[in-house]
């Protein structure tokens, strides 16, 4: 079986193209099975090898298969020959003759298209899987992205993936995340990025598809009672409790209250801030369903 794929390869490496394409997809075919099983057992995790491994090898992989008819029609226009004729002349007599599934010829260029197609399909799909890591998301741009990976891993959302806040569900939302990816790899590699880092309001997805998917609006939650511990500066550290209660409410049925109440989707509720971090409001106002209409103006401005 190696002996009759080492007799196919040397054919179809019709000229030095050919050899290379063919170099290209079965050095970057093998490189990436090695290295997709060391990332498996977990010998490797550098985010970086990752980007090689799914980005770089099956580009070259899909660059060297190419190369291979670009080389095929190089050598009929040298030649003059058709391509049966190359066909002929390249293989051997027992390789071209119809058999009952086609010539031999036939049947291995089906089997390694079909090889081809699944390994493309299979470094697609690992390739996505690892671009929706957390892990890539945080160090994959090291010196950029490091303040905001530190915070992430001691916040409590450490558990959330990026993406499932960051990139919508359904192809359109994956498909728009990986352009920005692209905009954003530019932007990192020409040294484009506005620092510190901006908060991407202006991007960010709506609240009831990403917030609202853990925490519940829906649910009610009553009150809850939080209890704040200090301590004095004296030699005792005497300890002082402030005790809180926490007016959460939120839930179906009856007039919303509590501090959730503006989730509600009767209740409408605008404001202007200063700039784009959101940090100082110009005015803030709030409509209910009985037509009451408040409007709070920021005077310090």
């Amino acid at each position: 079986m190696f002996a009759r794929y080492v007799r196919f390869v040397q054919a179809v490496s019709i000229n030095a193209l050919g050899r290379l394409g063919v170099v290209l997809t079965t050095s970057s075919f093998i490189t990436f099975v090695f290295l997709e099983m060391a990332r498996f057992s977990g010998v490797l995790k550098n985010a970086y090898v990752g980007l090689i491994t799914y980005l770089l090898f099956p580009a070259l992989f899909v660059f060297g298969l190419v190369l291979i008819p670009i080389a095929w029609q190089m050598r009929r226009k040298e030649t003059g020959k058709t391509t049966r004729e190359l066909i002929d002349d390249q293989f051997q007599t027992a390789e071209t003759e119809r058999g009952f599934f086609g010539s031999k010829v036939f049947l291995s260029i089906g089997v390694l298209t079909f090889v081809n197609v699944v390994f493309f399909g299979l470094a697609s799909t690992r390739m996505l899987i690892f671009m929706d890591e957390s892990h890539f998301c945080g160090t994959a741009c090291h010196s950029v992205m490091n303040p905001e990976w530190v915070t992430y891993q001691g916040s409590p959302h450490a558990r959330v993936k990026c993406v499932e806040c960051h990139v919508g569900e359904g192809v359109e939302a994956h498909i728009s995340s990986k352009l920005s990816g692209l905009r954003q790899m530019v932007s990192v590699t020409f040294d484009l990025l506005e620092r510190p880092i901006p908060t991407p309001v202006r991007e960010l997805r709506p609240s009831r598809e990403t917030c609202e998917k853990c925490h519940w609006p829906d649910k009610f939650y009553g009150q809850r009672l939080k209890t704040i511990a200090r301590y004095q500066k004296d030699i005792e550290s005497t300890p002082l409790y402030n005790t809180l209660s926490m007016k959460i409410d939120a839930g179906r049925g009856g007039p919303r209250s509590g501090i959730h109440w503006h989730v509600a989707e009767e209740n409408v509720v605008r404001y202007a801030s200063v700039d784009d971090e959101r940090e100082e409001m110009i005015w803030v106002e709030t409509r209910q369903p009985d037509g009451d209409f408040k409007r709070y103006t920021n005077r310090r401005l």
